[in-house]
C-alpha cells in the first residue's frame, strides 16, 4: 500500500511592493532619475503610472528586469525641477494568478534648478609696478610690465595685483580672467614676446615692495597674453583690453589656498630682451578702466569697487622722489649717493632721451607714439 501524501496549500497571497526608487517622500531627486518598484515576488502585467502635481500622466516606457521583480519606468523627457510627482504601481500578478489588492502609491520631489552661472568683478585691493633699476610706482595712474629701453640692457618691469577673493570661498568657479586695459605701448619685441600672469605665493606689500624682496611665484596655471590684433612694425597697439585666463589660479583661491595676488611680467626678461613694454590703467586711473578680475560660477553678484581716483596721497609713509615713468624712488634708499630715481636715469645712458617722452605718456599725455621726439 502506498503511504499518505500531502498537497501543498494553494498560493493565495497577492504580490506587494517591497521597495521604491525614489523612496517615498524623497527630495532633491535628479530630474533624469527613472522610477522603480520592487515587488515581493516575480510578477507580470505590472505597470507604473507617474503623474505631476496637476494629475497629468508623464509619458515614458516601462521594462521588467530578468528576475521579473523590478519594474522600471523611464520618462520620455527629464522631469521638471522643484516639482512633486506621484507614482502608482499596480496590476502586478504572480505566477499563481494573484493580483495586487490595491495600488502602491508614493510621491517624491525633484531637485531645484541649478543656478545660472553668474559673473562678478572682484574688488581690486592694491596694485603697483617696479623695475630692476630701482623704480617703484604704487600710486600712479599706470602700471607697467615688460622690457623698456632703446638698447640692451633694458629696464625689466613687473606689475603686482591683488583682488579681494573673500566672496569666492567654497564656490564652484566656471571661468576666471584677468583684464587690464592697455594705455601705452613701446616696441613690438620678437615673435614670442608677450606678457604672462602668474600666481604669487608669498606675501607682499605695495608700501615695501622692491626688486630685491619680491615674493615667490609659481608657473602652475600661468597664462600668456599677447597684443590683441598683433603688433606690426614699430607701431604697437594701445587703448585695447588684454585678458589672461586665470581659472586654475582662482579655483585654488576659492578652495582655500592663500591669495597673494597676481604678477604680470614679460616672457623675456633676459639681458638681451627686445623692447616690449606695455602700460595699463592702474586702480588710480580716472579713465574707469582699472584692473579687473572677472569670475564666473555659482556666485552672488558683487559690485567691484576701486580706490577713490581723486585720492592722490602717496601710499608711502615717508618722502618720495619723482620718477620719469610715474614711479617713485624712495629717498631712504641710496646707491652711490643718488636717489634710485636719479640713478636710474644715469644708468640708462642712451635711454635718457626716451625717458622724458615716456614720462609725458605715462603722466597722461595724449601724445601719439609716432610723435615722440
Amino acid at each position: 500500500m502506498s503511504g499518505p501524501f500531502t498537497t501543498a496549500a494553494p498560493d493565495t497571497t497577492a504580490p506587494t511592493v517591497s521597495g521604491t526608487d525614489p523612496a517615498k517622500d524623497a527630495t532633491d531627486v535628479p530630474v533624469a532619475t527613472p522610477v522603480r518598484a520592487t515587488f515581493s515576488e516575480p510578477v507580470s502585467e505590472a505597470e507604473i503610472i507617474l503623474k505631476d502635481a496637476q494629475g497629468t500622466a508623464i509619458t515614458g516606457t516601462a521594462a521588467m528586469d530578468s528576475t521579473n521583480k523590478i519594474l522600471t519606468f523611464t520618462p520620455q523627457q527629464p522631469l521638471a525641477h522643484s516639482a512633486t510627482y506621484t507614482a502608482e504601481a499596480s496590476k502586478a500578478k504572480d505566477t499563481a494568478g494573484n493580483i495586487m489588492a490595491t495600488p502602491h502609491v508614493w510621491s517624491f520631489t525633484t531637485v531645484q534648478a541649478p543656478s545660472a552661472p553668474k559673473t562678478i568683478a572682484l574688488p581690486v585691493q592694491t596694485d603697483t609696478w617696479l623695475d630692476d633699476q630701482g623704480t617703484v610706482g604704487p600710486n600712479g595712474p599706470t602700471v607697467w610690465a615688460g622690457a623698456y629701453g632703446s638698447s640692451a640692457p633694458r629696464a625689466i618691469e613687473r606689475t603686482y595685483l591683488k583682488f579681494d577673493t573673500s566672496a569666492l570661498a567654497g564656490k564652484a568657479i566656471t571661468e576666471a580672467k584677468l583684464e587690464l586695459w592697455n594705455s601705452a605701448s613701446f616696441g613690438c619685441g620678437a615673435a614670442d614676446s608677450g606678457l604672462k600672469a602668474q600666481q604669487v605665493t608669498g606675501a607682499w606689500s605695495a608700501e615695501t615692495l622692491s626688486w630685491r624682496n619680491q615674493p615667490q611665484t609659481t608657473t602652475n596655471g600661468e597664462a600668456l597674453a599677447k597684443d590683441p590684433g598683433g603688433c606690426i612694425g614699430d607701431s604697437p597697439p594701445s587703448d585695447v583690453a588684454w585678458t589672461w585666463p586665470v581659472t586654475d589660479i582662482v579655483r585654488r583661491w576659492a578652495s582655500g589656498q592663500d591669495n597673494h595676488g597676481l604678477l604680470v611680467r614679460g616672457v623675456d626678461e633676459s639681458s638681451s630682451a627686445p623692447q616690449y613694454d606695455r602700460g595699463f590703467h592702474a586702480s588710480e586711473t580716472e579713465e574707469g578702466r582699472g584692473p579687473s578680475a572677472d569670475v564666473e560660477g555659482d556666485l552672488h553678484r558683487q559690485r567691484r569697487s576701486q580706490p577713490d581716483s581723486h585720492d592722490t596721497s602717496p601710499r608711502f609713509g615717508h618722502d618720495t622722489a619723482d620718477d620719469p615713468r610715474g614711479g617713485t624712488g624712495r629717498r631712504s634708499r641710496k646707491r652711490a649717493g643718488r636717489r634710485h630715481g636719479e640713478g636710474h636715469l644715469q644708468r640708462a645712458g642712451d635711454q635718457r632721451e626716451l625717458r622724458p617722452d615716456r614720462h609725458r605718456r605715462r603722466g597722461g599725455s595724449r601724445q601719439r607714439h609716432d610723435e615722440r621726439p
